[in-house]
C-alpha cells in the first residue's frame, strides 16, 4: 500500500509541468493530463489514509478484525491489548529484526 501511495504522488507531481503549460495556454486543451492529474490525487487521498490506520495497527499489533472486535481470552477476559509487544517490537514483528530490509518487499525472517 505505501508503494502504491508514492506511485500515486509520483505520477500526480510529475503531471504539474503539464497542467502549468495546459493552464497558461501554450499547449492545447489535453483531457487525458486533467484526468491523470485528478485520479492520481484521488486515489493518494484515499491510500494515504488507508496508510496511516495500517501504520497505527501495526504500531498496536493488531489486525483489522481485532480493531473492531476486541479479543476475549479464557482466562483474563476481553483485552484489547493482549498481542501488544511495545511499538518497536510489534513493528519488528511485521518487518523482520534486519532494519535494512524493512521496507523492502522481500521475506526478512
Amino acid at each position: 500500500m505505501g508503494y502504491a501511495l508514492l506511485y500515486c504522488l509520483y505520477v500526480a507531481c510529475s503531471t504539474i509541468p503539464y497542467m502549468e503549460l495546459l493552464w497558461t495556454g501554450k499547449i492545447d486543451g489535453r483531457f487525458h493530463i486533467l484526468f491523470l492529474f485528478f485520479v492520481s490525487l484521488m486515489f493518494a487521498i484515499s491510500l494515504v489514509s488507508l496508510f496511516g490506520y495500517h501504520c497505527y495497527l501495526v504500531l498496536l499489533n493488531r489486525t483489522t478484525l481485532e480493531s473492531f472486535r476486541t479479543p476475549i481470552f479464557r482466562y483474563g477476559g476481553p483485552d484489547k491489548n493482549g498481542f501488544s509487544l511495545g511499538k518497536l517490537n510489534n513493528f519488528q514483528e511485521v518487518f523482520g529484526d534486519d532494519w535494512r530490509l524493512w521496507f523492502v518487499p522481500v521475506y526478512t525472517r
